[in-house]
């Protein structure tokens, strides 16, 4: 969740924030795909079902190209 949520405000240049702050600030930064980011991690929580955090994270890594698989690395350098 975390890692995805820094990934998304990261694509929509938008500040993260922690704690309380980070549910907010991904519903600013994208309002369809922060939300069922949270809405699956609750799922996670509550039900122990990560099959809607798994999608979400996967709608995030297609924002940004994809994911990265054995044999290859990011080109993109902090």
């Amino acid at each position: 969740m975390r890692e995805a949520a820094h990934l998304l405000t990261a694509h929509h240049n938008s500040w993260t924030g922690i704690g309380k702050w980070l549910p907010r600030r991904l519903l600013h930064a994208d309002p369809a795909l922060g939300k069922a980011l949270l809405d699956g991690h609750q799922a996670v929580a509550e039900r122990a079902d990560p099959a809607p955090l798994s999608a979400a994270a996967e709608h995030v890594l297609d924002l940004v190209g994809g994911p990265l698989r054995d044999g290859y690395a990011s080109r993109w350098r902090p």
